[in-house]
């Protein structure tokens, strides 16, 4: 189902109750949402074109770090530009330097005010 803004965000995050909660305030928001509980399957799924990314930072197999390396090698026109927002319960400097180092624009940390997401 196509968003009323057409607005596109692809939620990376493989905690369930975490994702139904992220999927239902963007939805809320008027907001489509595109969901991945892998790296592997939020890289596939970036052919459906999304505006934003927002990316659990510790995921397994692969983690949020990784992923936004391999988009930010992409071109633009397969996504390699996307906004990124990275989420994570770790609130040590290291990991929100090394997000945002890595190419994330923003870095929130869980539990997260809803106001501060969007």
């Amino acid at each position: 189902m196509d968003a009323p803004n057409g607005f596109r965000v692809l939620v990376v995050e493989n905690d369930e109750d975490n994702l139904m909660l992220l999927s239902f305030v963007l939805m809320e928001a008027g907001m489509e949402v595109i969901k991945a509980c892998l790296a592997c399957e939020a890289f596939t799924l970036l052919a459906a074109k999304p505006d934003l990314l927002i990316s659990e930072v510790r995921l397994p197999e692969e983690d949020g770090i990784s992923l936004i390396c391999r988009i930010r090698k992409l071109c633009p026109t397969q996504g390699g530009h996307i906004p990124a927002i990275a989420l994570s319960t770790d609130v040590a400097q290291e990991t929100q330097h090394q997000a945002l180092a890595a190419g994330y624009q923003a870095f929130i940390t869980k539990p997260f005010d809803i106001d501060e997401l969007l």
